[in-house]
């Protein structure tokens, strides 16, 4: 049976849990992922549970240690200070299973390499070739888990042990985590012109009269863009609001509109034959992270394979934009290439 620390589910929380004086390791995650949410429907959904199931788990814990650990209102669920007391032991709680399951397994399987990875949306697909092509080249047994999920849904996995390594598209503050920032993403600009390169932009005033498309207010882009508190009038008084970078692109090639996209998003085979023109002197830049929990020991295998990753994000075919850390580029070219020799 292959246990190679992976990401656990919550379906293991039976119909009703007895309150005894005994706290599981499920109604411990169900805790820190409901505290981290302040939702027990956020959660729940995260968990891959009922919203009932999920109070029963954290209504019997409470029992269990004859403690209220969260106060409920109409607005949500807030932590009661023995909840804020609680919750830091419970996240190292949890963190200390998983590194126990881990080195349980690697006795059971010295022999084999195991990869279990949580990756940003968008980037998987273009990583993932390279990263199977550098496991294939190892000539060892290999078991391999990979799950693809939002920025913050990757952190969340690794803070709660859920996953040990994690690729996000930023790079997470958190005390609980190692980052090690593997690309530089620069921001620009994607069109549909193929044959005349867009004209100069020096400054932001450049870019007025553009007909921009722009994402809603949780996209990415659009926090970055306000983070930095980057004027950019056009894009922020754009008619046109899409949700994904997909829509945006296909605005592009059949209306002529203009996106602001990331150096990742122009790597895709799907922006073939669009122009990506980056602006790093204008326009915020991202990183793209590996993170893990700290350990208190050194993991030979999780170390490789934290190695491993890296060097896949440094050969795998991103835009030339995309540079490692220092400005170091790479030599794999991407659909969009032509952008910059345009």
């Amino acid at each position: 049976m292959q246990h190679a620390a992976p990401v656990v589910s919550m379906t293991s929380i039976p119909p009703r849990v007895r309150a005894s004086q005994h706290v599981s390791i499920d109604q411990v995650r169900a805790f820190v992922v409901a505290a981290t949410h302040r939702s027990i429907s956020d959660a729940a959904r995260q968990l891959g549970v009922s919203q009932p199931t999920l109070s029963r788990c954290i209504k019997d814990m409470e029992l269990a240690l004859d403690a209220v650990l969260f106060e409920r209102t109409p607005r949500g669920i807030f932590l009661s200070e023995e909840g804020e007391r609680l919750l830091s032991k419970a996240r190292r709680l949890l963190g200390a299973h998983t590194e126990a399951l881990a080195a349980v397994d690697h006795l059971r399987h010295s022999g084999s390499t195991r990869l279990n990875l949580i990756g940003s949306f968008g980037m998987m697909p273009i990583l993932l070739p390279t990263l199977l092509g550098k496991l294939k080249q190892m000539q060892r047994p290999t078991s391999i888990q990979v799950l693809e999920a939002t920025t913050s849904r990757v952190i969340d996995a690794v803070v709660c042990g859920e996953a040990p390594l994690g690729v996000c598209v930023e790079r997470p503050e958190s005390p609980e985590l190692r980052c090690t920032t593997a690309l530089e993403v620069p921001l620009g600009l994607l069109t549909a012109d193929q044959g005349a390169a867009l004209r100069p932009v020096r400054c932001m005033d450049d870019l007025e009269g553009l007909p921009l498309v722009r994402y809603g207010d949780q996209a990415r882009v659009t926090r970055l863009l306000v983070q930095h508190g980057v004027e950019f009038r056009a894009y922020f008084a754009s008619p046109v609001v899409v949700n994904t970078v997909e829509a945006a692109a296909e605005l592009v090639r059949s209306s002529g509109l203009v996106a602001v996209v990331s150096g990742i998003a122009a790597s895709h085979p799907q922006m073939q034959g669009l122009r990506f023109t980056p602006l790093p002197e204008l326009l915020p830049s991202t990183e793209v992270a590996i993170v893990s929990r700290r350990r208190e020991h050194f993991d030979d295998q999780a170390e490789r394979m934290r190695e491993l990753v890296r060097d896949s994000l440094w050969e795998a075919p991103w835009h030339p934009s995309v540079k490692r850390p220092g400005g170091r580029g790479r030599v794999p070219m991407a659909p969009c290439e032509a952008a910059l020799a345009a």
